[in-house]
């Protein structure tokens, strides 16, 4: 209990720091974290370990990866038509490869 307790006191420091900072220090965290979350997606849905890295994984990959370049390199100006093309890539490789 103890552990915990002073780590989440710690990541809750480096969090603070973090969003303070922001920029793309923040959004590489970010996409870390949500690289992270998909492959913990990936494994508990069983499909990593199936096939392997199967088109779907590759997708979900490098969906996850170009929308987080579009949100640090396009500004607010392009987050829009950074999330459709990555969500088009995404579909692409789900729908066509996948199967």
């Amino acid at each position: 209990m103890k552990t915990r307790t002073i780590s989440s006191v710690v990541l809750g420091m480096i969090l603070l720091v973090l969003l303070i900072s922001g920029g793309y220090l923040l959004a590489a965290v970010l996409c870390a974290v949500s690289l992270i979350g998909f492959h913990e997606m990936m494994m508990a849905m069983e499909i990593e370990e199936e096939r392997g890295f199967s088109s779907l994984c590759i997708g979900g990959y490098l969906g996850t990866i170009f929308h987080y370049a579009g949100l640090m390199f396009c500004g607010k100006e392009g987050e829009l038509s950074w999330g459709i093309w990555s969500f088009l890539l995404v579909f692409f490789v789900t729908a066509i490869l996948y199967v």
